[in-house]
């Protein structure tokens, strides 16, 4: 009896065995042969859920404009203002690939024309015109992409043939090829990069990343870096990098010296003391007034009195002891003094604010055209336009506009770009579709650096006379200047 039940079980494990390998080469066969029907209707069912979202998205942006007048300067916008969900800005494909942490840091997946293709001068049927298409053809396995026309209808661009020769044909509409390769990172991975090389005091070093300024400027490179992650709505209370953000602003006050002034070092040994004051000041600004931090709120009331205690008679504010009025530094005090009365702080600071708005509005109309300078005085003149109602903006954006043809490279690059994309996202209309044009040209959304280090291979080179305070400052100005849309900070709403 013991034999038989051995050998009977022999028989049963022979049996399964070879019932497995039947069930292996069936499932080979089916797979060889219904396999790629179904990868097809895979991808016919993401083409068609891809082509949805790019129609609800149309939609949304039309709602836009019955409300405000003007198409959405970007998808982030709707997504922002509560006009489309998330995951609408994201082709479904990629949406089930990325984590959750990707999700939170919206880029969208989709090329947006926007006012572009509303005002270019090629007159085509909103049927023929396209509105919103990929951005990636990895996002179909290169097959293609899809695009959404003005009149909300939808197509299936076979290798994106259609795209690339109707960007051929009409190159005033801003359309380009979409791009090939693998899908980069976003705006969120760079954050990342910054929290990863934060110091133990919670700051930034100037020399540590290139950076030949005094390393008492580590101050405004940490404000700008706080700035950075207010841009993208990380704050000390909320956001995946909170406790980064809590320990930046907290060295922030740390730095602060009995009179009020951000930054340990005197006047007199720093010639960037009150430029570095300036930027920190206006991040402890906006910090209470997102989150209403304490911290933050105290160290920039006693910032606001140094600041306003130490404005010049002409309006403006040198950057060290004695000097005369710097144009940088005085769009960094105003700006600080706006935000303070947005966030709530309690001095009046608006007689102030209306001096150095003319002050700067009057030293660019006697400038050379330098970008940064152009766009300081028109974010003057948007502060105080709409009290007086009589600063005319037309001829700076003219000027501005011209800016990067001219002598992008020479000056205060990044600076220029994000106050540029500041004043002209204000200004709406032909001149922000024009420099968003070139903005996007020269600070790509998603920008690859491939270095020998890759220490730094999430960050931004140092260029132009920002060089001196290093990557981490570079990196954070970037970061601004692609976050105008968002307009999560106080000051840019």
């Amino acid at each position: 009896m013991r034999y038989f039940f051995s050998g009977a079980r022999l028989i049963i494990v022979a049996v399964l065995l070879v019932c497995f390998v039947v069930y292996v080469l069936l499932f080979e066969r089916v797979k060889r042969d219904v396999g790629p029907r179904i990868d097809r209707l895979r991808h016919e069912r993401h083409v068609a859920e891809c082509q949805g979202r790019m129609r609800a998205l149309v939609a949304a942006c039309f709602a836009y404009r019955n409300d405000h007048g003007a198409l959405p300067p970007s998808l982030q916008t709707l997504y922002r203002e509560g006009y489309a969900e998330g995951k609408a800005l994201m082709c479904p494909r990629a949406w089930e690939k990325i984590s959750y942490r990707r999700r939170t840091n919206l880029d969208s997946d989709y090329f947006y024309l926007g006012q572009l293709s509303d005002e270019n001068e090629v007159k085509v049927p909103d049927s023929q015109r396209p509105l919103i298409y990929d951005s990636w053809l990895a996002d179909h396995g290169g097959e293609g992409v899809n695009i959404c026309m003005a009149d909300g209808s939808a197509m299936w661009d076979e290798g994106a043939r259609w795209l690339s020769e109707y960007a051929a044909a009409h190159p005033s509409t801003g359309v380009k090829p979409p791009q090939d390769g693998e899908r980069p990172w976003t705006h969120g991975e760079v954050m990342t990069w910054l929290v990863a090389n934060q110091e133990d005091e919670g700051n930034w070093a100037v020399g540590r990343w290139g950076g030949s300024a005094h390393e008492s400027s580590s101050v405004g490179v940490t404000g700008a870096a706080v700035l950075a992650f207010h841009s993208q709505g990380h704050t000390e209370r909320a956001g995946q990098f909170k406790e980064g953000v809590r320990r930046a602003v907290a060295f922030l006050a740390s730095q602060q010296r009995p009179d009020g002034r951000i930054g340990v070092a005197s006047l007199e040994e720093d010639d960037d003391a009150a430029l570095n004051h300036a930027i920190a000041a206006l991040a402890l600004s906006e910090a209470y007034a997102m989150s209403r931090y304490k911290t933050a709120g105290l160290a920039a009331s006693r910032a606001l009195e140094w600041t306003l205690k130490n404005q010049l008679a002409s309006g403006g504010w040198s950057r060290s002891l004695g000097g005369k009025p710097d144009l940088e530094t005085s769009v960094y005090c105003l700006l600080f003094l706006k935000s303070a009365q947005i966030g709530g702080l309690s001095l009046d600071a608006t007689e102030a604010c209306g001096r150095a708005a003319t002050w700067i509005i009057r030293e660019a109309d006697g400038a050379e055209d330098e970008g940064f300078v152009l766009a300081g005085a028109l974010i003057a003149a948007g502060v105080i336009s709409s009290k007086e109602g009589r600063v005319s903006r037309k001829p700076l954006e003219d000027r501005l506009l011209a800016w990067p043809a001219a002598s992008r490279g020479n000056e205060k690059e990044y600076l220029t770009w994000w106050w540029g994309c500041w004043a002209m996202f204000r200004a709406g209309g032909a001149s922000w579709s024009a420099w968003n044009r070139a903005f996007r040209d020269a600070i790509p959304p998603r920008r690859i650096v491939e270095p020998a280090d890759p220490s730094i291979h999430l960050s931004w080179p140092p260029v132009g006379e920002g060089a001196v305070y290093g990557r981490a400052h570079t990196t954070a100005m970037a970061i601004l200047a692609r976050s105008t849309y968002f307009r999560y900070l106080p000051i840019l709403k």
